[in-house]
């Protein structure tokens, strides 16, 4: 038995009742020829409605585990009343309005789309693309009939007629003069409310009482925006009318304030169309930290030309360096189906626009193919011979013209004003790990000749990597804004294609395991030496300059304690922490973010929240057991960290909602981003937030022998594989 779910959104909100078709049976056709009406009038749809239909199997409950693990291994199984299971088959969703704001009419053929997310709205899929499947022969078509209201075609009204009726409704009642002077008694409620974390849901008393204070939030909470517009009834033409007046209004809010606007949860083009122009304000810098998510959130507009693309274009072309990452975002993702079109669209727009950076662009990607075709080569070779035969064979391979011309003389994909003059082919090599990335190392003539290393890897998804150096690089923004440099340092990492791209390597540095493993030739006593990391530091450093190494490690440190623990990195050992000579700490590759920990037989093996170790310690306090006043001075950094990081939670909250569509195993659902809100405390009061800090300060404390230990364990596995 088959049968259709359809529903009308407006973002993430239902605009009325779902509908079920009735349920036929039959092998590959099926033919409902049924009227599916809901419960809305025409001229109360808004202008983004969406129509969302998902094709459901419904069979009876299997009783034998067997046969149900044949039937669908699929974790979407819903099950239903009278034992019967109901399976998704496929889903498509569709705008009810075409770009040009007419009512589509007569019949449509939609290929749909068949993997579903981990989380179904009333069993529908309202998030996904309006985009049909492009790969049509393999597709569930589903035909569908537009109803014919009247010969000539409906619009959606125009924008002065929007107004129009806005002003008609405030002269035909007098509550609008009323509305929205709560005075003083409302304003601590409202204040209250609208402290709130954007991932907090509204009561609807709470969503009556701002719609109807709203000229009191425009007064007073300008950056309260968001919460208005979900508490707006989106079905009642009225009232979306008067909201679109309001808006015209309606103050400037600042770009981080104007981001979460850009979100699945505000599809309507005049709001979106007013975040952007709170962009502008945006320097070229800021906007750059931000793009990531800015490009993320193009998949959630309906049509080609938007606001958001011009915007993004019109600054590309102004500033090359915008330029490039727009291109790489773009380029790193124009394989996915849903979004080729309009991620080529906007490529092709730039390149056009740019011709003489399109040529610098393409020396990049011509030189990325190199690196991957080089890669797959040694990922051949690497089942057949030795380590050293293995790097004679890349040397040999670089060495070729063709490898040495398209690899030469080329900007930096990772940062355009590095150029990557001559390769230093005695120092290429390829790394032990399963994907085999390639070292790359140039002799640069541009920075006094030091060596300048970039790292390729293809196998692996770095969207995540990518992610969190971002958010690490915004955190060291937000403690300088404060006045604390914490020396984070937040290597360049970009994604260039499907599961491919680069890794800024970090001059004259070496991971904790190393330096421990150089010290004591067994792998047990390495990690057991105390004294390893600091000789290593006197070894480059002495008299003042040991000082200031030890000041820059205690300094990082700390800064690293309070973004792990905020983030949730999980799988953290001495291998993906490293140390530069100068005594700056930071960590490496981030496999697993808000909190999903990898784990032994089930057992999580970090189970301190907030990680010290033994060793780090010893450094802080610079070799001597009892230096409390520098190990204090360590404490205070960690909390002046956290306490700046919690001001901004709304921020990391709403970057992270952005990045909801990337698709990135960890960030599938709200559900995942919980994690920041309880890691930074939000919604307690700041002594509240900063006790709970402390426990787990305290906790890690005494855990850094536990730690130490584990590390030791993962060093000596690593020895033994070895």
């Amino acid at each position: 038995q088959v049968h259709v779910r359809a529903g009308l959104f407006h973002g993430t909100e239902l605009l009325c009742k779902t509908i079920v078709s009735t349920e036929i049976s039959g092998r590959s056709d099926h033919i409902w020829n049924e009227v599916l009406e809901f419960e809305i009038n025409v001229c109360d749809l808004p202008r983004m409605a969406r129509l969302c239909f998902a094709v459901y199997a419904v069979m009876d409950k299997m009783k034998t585990k067997k046969s149900t693990k044949a039937m669908n291994p699929s974790k979407y199984q819903t099950i239903r009343k009278a034992g019967k299971v109901h399976y998704p088959v496929a889903w498509i969703n569709t705008m009810v309005f075409d770009y040009k704001g007419q009512l589509k009419n007569g019949e449509l053929v939609l290929h749909s789309w068949s993997s579903f997310p981990d989380e179904l709205e009333e069993m529908l899929n309202p998030m996904g693309t309006v985009q049909t499947n492009p790969y049509t022969e393999n597709a569930t078509a589903l035909h569908i009939r537009f109803q014919e209201y009247s010969k000539q075609p409906i619009n959606y009204p125009p924008f002065d007629k929007i107004l129009e009726k806005a002003a008609e409704i405030a002269r035909s009642s007098d509550n609008a003069a009323m509305a929205g002077r709560g005075g003083k008694k409302f304003y601590v409620v409202l204040k209250e409310i609208m402290e709130r974390d954007p991932l907090s849901q509204l009561c609807e008393n709470e969503m009556d009482l701002i719609w109807t204070l709203r000229y009191d939030c425009r007064e007073n909470f300008p950056q309260s925006l968001p919460k208005l517009l979900l508490s707006l009834k989106w079905n009642k033409l009225e009232d979306v009318a008067q909201l679109q007046a309001l808006l015209q209004i309606w103050p400037k809010l600042l770009p981080r304030e104007a981001l979460e606007l850009l979100d699945f949860n505000y599809p309507d083009q005049y709001v979106r169309e007013y975040a952007v122009g709170c962009l502008k304000q945006m320097s070229d810098e800021e906007l750059s930290q931000y793009l990531l998510q800015l490009v993320q959130v193009l998949k959630y507009e309906p049509f080609l030309d938007c606001a958001l693309s011009r915007f993004l274009l019109e600054r590309a072309l102004a500033n090359r360096r915008i330029g490039q990452m727009l291109f790489w975002h773009l380029r790193s993702e124009v394989h996915i189906p849903a979004v080729s079109v309009q991620f080529g669209l906007i490529l092709e727009a730039y390149c056009r626009g740019s011709v003489a950076h399109m040529k610098v662009l393409a020396k990049q990607v011509e030189a990325l193919n190199k690196m991957k075709t080089l890669n797959s080569l040694i990922k051949l070779n690497a089942m057949k011979q030795s380590k050293a035969k293995g790097k004679d064979a890349m040397h040999t391979c670089l060495k070729q013209n063709a490898y040495r011309e398209a690899l030469s003389d080329l900007q930096s994909p990772l940062n355009p004003s590095v150029i990557l003059s001559e390769l230093h082919v005695d120092k290429c090599r390829y790394m032990d790990s399963k994907m085999k990335p390639l070292w790359i190392v140039y002799n640069n003539k541009m920075f006094g000749g030091d060596l300048v290393g970039i790292i390729f890897k293809n196998g692996d998804d770095l969207r995540q990597d990518m992610l969190t150096l971002q958010i690490l690089r915004l955190m060291d923004i937000l403690w300088k804004e404060a006045g604390l440099d914490l020396r984070i340092l937040p290597y360049g990492c970009l994604a260039t294609g499907d599961h491919s791209g680069l890794i800024e390597a970090v001059s004259s540095s070496e991971t904790i395991a190393d330096i421990q493993l150089n010290s004591s030739n067994v792998a047990a006593a390495a990690a057991f030496n105390k004294d390893a990391l600091l000789n290593w530091l006197k070894e480059y450093n002495s008299g003042d300059d040991l000082d200031r190494a030890i000041e820059e490690f205690t300094l990082s440190c700390a800064g690293y304690c309070v973004a792990t623990y905020v983030l949730g990195i999980g799988d953290r050992h001495s291998d993906n922490i490293m140390v530069r000579k100068n005594g700056q700490l930071f960590h490496i590759d981030f496999g697993h973010i808000l909190g999903n920990f990898k784990s032994k037989f089930g057992i999580k093996r970090e189970r301190v929240p907030f990680i010290l170790t033994y060793d780090f310690i010893h450094v802080i306090q610079q070799g001597k057991t009892g230096n409390t006043e520098k190990f204090g001075r360590f404490r205070q950094y960690c909390e002046e960290a956290y306490l700046i990081l919690r001001k901004h939670g709304n921020l990391f909250i709403t970057l992270f909602a952005l990045m909801l569509t990337a698709g990135l195993p960890e960030l599938t659902s709200v559900k995942d981003i919980q994690y920041l809100k309880d890691s930074l405390a939000l919604g307690k009061s700041e002594e509240e937030a900063l006790k709970q800090f402390k426990q787990k300060f305290d906790e890690a404390l005494r855990e850094s022998w536990t730690t130490k230990v584990n590390w030791m364990a993962h060093t000596v596995r690593k020895d033994y594989r070895s």
